[in-house]
């Protein structure tokens, strides 16, 4: 029995397992897989979906819009209940939102004074939607697109860079665009939007339209033979573009370059712009200094830097001691080194000094002829006011030579004294006398005797004091010793004058007092110091 249970336990599972099985394939049989299908409607705006199914069964569509390649939250859109075995399709309320591309491939073309440009069609962009449906069953997300189609365009061709395109359409096809009146001298530019059908909008697109030009020939010119002497350079633009060619200045060996031909900056033209680099070959003067008798260098070379083809004007330097013609050296130079050589000849002088005998001070200007070594040259003495001529030291005439050739000629000045004679008291000129001579030489001047007068310095020196025999005799010697070397006397007076010295016979009594007046003539040496002077002898009354 216990094994007869077992079997009838086991048989019992095995049937309910058998049956749940049958229950679930039953089941699944009554469920019928749908299939969906989506597609764009030919009214603008639409889309549909077709659902073919089984038997009745309740359908639930939901929908997703996309914004901004982001979806939006599910929303059911639909719910019916459709029939097994037959096709159904439903509108789904989808819409073209979003803003068409714009125009690509912009050619623009010059024809005369037209512009024409030429352009590929907008894409409409469309909207996006997705969907599913679920039944028993969710399916599979299916993708909606909504697409209007463009409408057409909006333009305006200008010269602004910032000028935004309106809302009416004013081109349709995407035939050229014809624009009139070109100047070339302005930039222009093209505004244009796309618009569909749903009156969505792309933002304005602007497009500089690039007037051709046949751009910038530069080349490289000497300028003395007008050959090219490196390869020209192109440069290839549009019209109204500014250029700056400085960049394109070579250095150009055994070159200069000496000036361009043209505008260095600048906008391009419709028409060809030629511009020139002129250059020139290097130049160099080599100025030597010589002297023309010997040929050798008087002074450093100078050196001038130039070019070919380039004017110079060279005047002589002054070199001290040398003398040159001071004729300008012109021309032009030629390429490489220009050897110039400038002569001069060598200066010397000769001077005619005049001289004041007595002090050797130079009384007027020297007298100068400086001159090519070789030249003759002559002096003769002068007339000079207040002098007399006494001698000449040198050659006069001669040719001069590399040493200085000099010449002195001396000369005594004239003086004349006024001597007068004059009472010493009343200052009354007892005599006047002029003398002739010249400064520096001395001569002699002589008292003289006048009735009742004698020499003031005499008279002084002879009155004296005696007190006794001896002190007397003594006085009088001195007294007498002293006038007499003051006088001019000959031989014989001194020695008459020495025994009246001698004399013991004074013939003056002891202790007594006595004035000795005589008057004897006196000589003065006086040296003529100036052109006009004067010299005083005072006088005394006895």
């Amino acid at each position: 029995m216990g094994k007869s249970f077992k079997r009838s336990a086991k048989l019992l599972i095995c049937t309910l397992i058998l049956i749940s099985t049958c229950f679930i394939i039953i089941e699944k049989k009554k469920t019928s897989k749908i299939e969906v299908k989506g597609f764009s409607d030919e009214n603008l705006g639409s889309s549909k979906v077709e659902i073919k199914g089984g038997k009745d069964t309740n359908v639930k569509v939901y929908q997703k819009e996309e914004k901004d390649n982001e979806f939006k939250e599910v929303t059911q859109k639909e719910e019916s209940n459709y029939v097994l075995n037959s096709k159904r399709t439903f509108t789904l309320n989808t819409e073209d939102k979003e803003s068409p591309n714009n125009i690509t491939n912009i050619k623009p073309n010059i024809v005369e004074n037209y512009i024409v440009i030429t352009f590929d069609k907008a894409k409409d962009n469309g909207s996006r939607y997705k969907y599913y449906i679920e039944t028993d069953e969710k399916s599979e997300e299916k993708s909606i697109y909504s697409e209007s189609g463009v409408k057409g365009y909006s333009y305006v061709i200008d010269n602004y860079k910032n000028t935004e395109a309106g809302y009416n359409i004013n081109k349709e096809d995407n035939e050229p665009i014809l624009y009139q009146g070109i100047n070339w001298n302005q930039d222009y530019y093209l505004h244009i939007r796309t618009i569909d059908n749903m009156d969505n909008y792309s933002d304005t697109l602007t497009f500089k339209i690039n007037l051709p030009s046949k751009g910038i020939r530069m080349q490289y010119i000497d300028i003395n033979s007008n050959n090219e002497i490196s390869p020209e350079e192109m440069i290839i633009g549009n019209a109204n573009e500014e250029y700056n060619l400085s960049q394109y200045k070579k250095e150009i060996d055994g070159y200069k370059l000496i000036e361009t031909n043209g505008e260095e900056q600048g906008k391009l033209k419709k028409e060809r712009i030629n511009f020139k680099y002129e250059y020139a070959k290097n130049a160099k003067i080599n100025i030597e200094y010589l002297d023309r008798n010997t040929g050798k260098k008087i002074k450093n070379a100078k050196e001038i830097i130039g070019h070919e083809g380039k004017e110079y004007n060279i005047k002589p330097d002054d070199i001290e001691g040398y003398k040159n013609d001071g004729i300008i050296i012109n021309g032009k130079m030629k390429s490489g080194i220009n050897n110039i050589q400038i002569y001069y000849d060598l200066l010397g002088r000769a001077t005619a000094h005049y001289i004041d005998l007595n002090t050797g001070d130079e009384i007027i200007k020297s007298e100068r002829i400086q001159d090519i070594v070789g030249t003759e040259y002559s002096f003769t003495k002068k007339e000079i006011p207040g002098y007399d001529f006494v001698r000449c030291e040198g050659r006069e005439d001669g040719n001069i030579g590399t040493t200085e050739n000099k010449v002195c000629y001396y000369y005594k000045k004239k003086a004349n004294i006024t001597v007068k004679h004059m009472d010493i008291d009343s200052k009354e000129v007892l005599f006047e006398e002029i003398l002739n001579g010249y400064v520096g030489d001395k001569i002699k001047v002589s008292s003289k005797e006048f009735e009742g007068y004698v020499l003031n310095e005499e008279y002084k020196n002879s009155k004296k004091k005696i007190t006794n025999k001896k002190k007397e005799e003594e006085s009088k010697k001195n007294m007498r010793k002293k006038s007499l070397e003051k006088t001019n006397l000959d031989k014989e007076a001194e020695n008459i004058i020495d025994e009246l010295i001698n004399s013991e016979d004074l013939g003056m009594p002891e202790n007594e007092t006595e004035e000795i007046i005589e008057n004897v003539i006196k000589q003065y040496d006086i040296i003529m110091e100036c052109s006009n002077s004067e010299y005083i002898i005072y006088y005394k009354k006895r």
